[in-house]
């Protein structure tokens, strides 16, 4: 949002100072209208539109050089899991402070827009009308000086309409309803409401507001002398009539009036002042565009458990730079026209690209959920961070030049060496030839913050008991002699021990 603002603020500003140095005393001003009108809405999506693919050639940057980044994979000890990118980070108590300040101003604007449009309604539909070809006019007694709004031209009931300078002032009105003037009023109304706390708006619609006034007393000059319609503009200034959405006599534009009614035609030639300033904007846009490029959008959380089984769809990978180099023998490439994939079997029977790309992200992250250990000395001291590995995947496809840009110590950037040093890939290609590529693989080491287990506790002894050695005659259940067979019944047990006894005494 702030990136935005600054760059219609730069489109506005350099606009804007355009017109006030070179076409505001033109004697332009349907010209002046567009002008101003045009920069203003346009400076609006400027800084939306693709410059890298609206002018690739001005972001060929071989000295900056574009960085591959490899999704963040993030290592916990009980669970490795794998990281596409982690969550937005939480916004500062001071940016809520400023939207909730911002928030607060623009209800109130918008409300004062509203309730401005509501009047206009009311005062219409209470007033009495005369319909006309071009305008409808309306009667009524809650304005003291005559103003339109679209094709509404509302009058006061204490003004005679056909008096000679009563004449005068309805050409006026009618000129900017032919015109369609309250629709750039409400253009800029509207969005000096949402940016309340920006300048240029307003002064974008203070200018307007003078060219439409230029326009309309040219049309009505037509209907008397200059004199005599300079005499009726300072009786109507010194009146007074403010209301947002429409045009009022203005002591402040009273004299800038005057003084554009007396002078003379602007010289054709001054017309190739617009061809020099209407490129301006564009420009700036696509100058601020190419230094300041965009980065990456946060995504939310993808994760591959333990045991390696995707739980939502992994995103692509972000490439992030201004472009790639001019290939060279031999040279390490930044980006290629196709980049490097993990090799995985499970992805050769994939035809659709992006499909492909998906499988290979997701054998991936299953290949390091697999693999990745947390070092033991970095939990034992408790070592959490990000360690960044940047390697090279060759023309055959292997992953050399392993390094370590970022390590945090405890032996997590040995660790991430030993992965890359595990993982196949297939090579990438320019024009169809097989090329070096750099990469880079964020690994965020952290800690669980799972609670350990109970450890289990012996079950306690058996009590006791002090009859432990008291000599029983009768139990419920009677020993039975080991060489008997078991017996099938109570009845059967009972007896049993007799029968094996007998069946075991020697014979008399």
């Amino acid at each position: 949002m702030i990136a935005y603002l600054i760059k219609i603020t730069l489109c506005w500003s350099i606009s804007y100072a355009g017109y006030a140095a070179l076409l505001r005393h033109t004697t332009f001003f349907q010209l002046n209208r567009f002008y101003l009108l045009g920069t203003f809405v346009l400076s609006l999506f400027i800084p939306l539109l693709p410059w890298t693919n609206v002018l690739p050639w001005l972001y060929t940057n071989p000295e900056s050089p574009a960085v591959y980044m490899l999704p963040v994979v993030s290592a916990a000890p009980e669970h490795i899991q794998a990281l596409v990118q982690a969550a937005a980070p939480r916004t500062p108590v001071w940016q809520q402070v400023l939207w909730v300040i911002y928030a607060l101003g623009a209800i109130l604007f918008v409300f004062r827009l509203g309730l401005a449009l509501w009047k206009l309604w009311a005062w219409r539909k209470q007033g009495q009308k005369e319909f006309f070809p071009e305008f409808c006019l309306v009667h009524t007694e809650k304005t003291a000086m005559p103003f339109s709004f679209f094709r509404w031209l509302y009058w006061p009931t204490q003004m005679e309409a056909g008096e000679p300078e009563s004449r005068q002032i309805l050409e006026h009105e009618i000129a900017h309803i032919r015109q369609w003037h309250s629709l750039d009023l409400f253009i800029v109304e509207a969005v000096s409401a949402l940016l309340w706390f920006h300048p240029l708006p307003r002064m974008y619609g203070i200018a307007l507001r003078n060219v439409h006034e230029y326009l309309a007393d040219k049309a009505a000059l037509r209907q008397g002398s200059r004199k005599g319609y300079g005499r009726l503009l300072i009786r109507q200034a010194l009146m007074g009539n403010t209301f947002p959405l429409v045009h009022n006599f203005s002591p402040a534009q009273l004299k800038k009036r005057i003084k554009m009614m007396t002078t003379h035609q602007t010289r054709p030639g001054a017309l190739l002042r617009y061809a020099l300033l209407l490129p301006l904007p564009l420009l700036a846009g696509a100058w601020f565009a190419k230094r300041t490029p965009a980065l990456p959008q946060e995504t939310p959380a993808t994760y591959v458990s333990s045991d390696s089984t995707p739980v939502k769809q992994l995103n692509s990978i972000v490439v992030v730079g201004y472009g790639a180099k001019k290939e060279q023998k031999d040279t390490i490439l930044p980006t290629a026209e196709v980049m490097p994939q993990f090799y995985s079997d499970d992805c050769i029977g994939v035809t659709d690209e992006k499909e492909k790309q998906a499988c290979a992200m997701n054998a991936l992250m299953k290949h390091l959920g697999k693999t990745l250990v947390y070092p033991e000395l970095a939990r034992q001291e408790k070592i959490e961070g990000m360690v960044v590995v940047s390697f090279v995947i060759d023309e055959a496809g292997n992953a050399t030049n392993v390094k370590v840009v970022k390590d945090i110590g405890g032996g997590c950037g040995t660790e991430a060496i030993r992965v890359v040093e595990t993982t196949r890939w297939t090579p990438g290609f320019n024009q169809g030839k097989p090329v070096k590529v750099e990469m880079k693989l964020p690994i965020n080491f952290r800690l669980s913050q799972e609670k350990a287990a109970p450890t289990p506790q012996p079950a306690p002894a058996p009590e006791t008991s002090s009859d432990a050695n008291e000599i029983f005659m009768v139990v419920e259940e009677m020993p039975v002699f080991a060489a008997a067979k078991r017996p099938q019944t109570q009845r059967r047990r009972k007896n049993a021990p007799t029968g094996s006894f007998l069946s075991s005494s020697p014979k008399i």
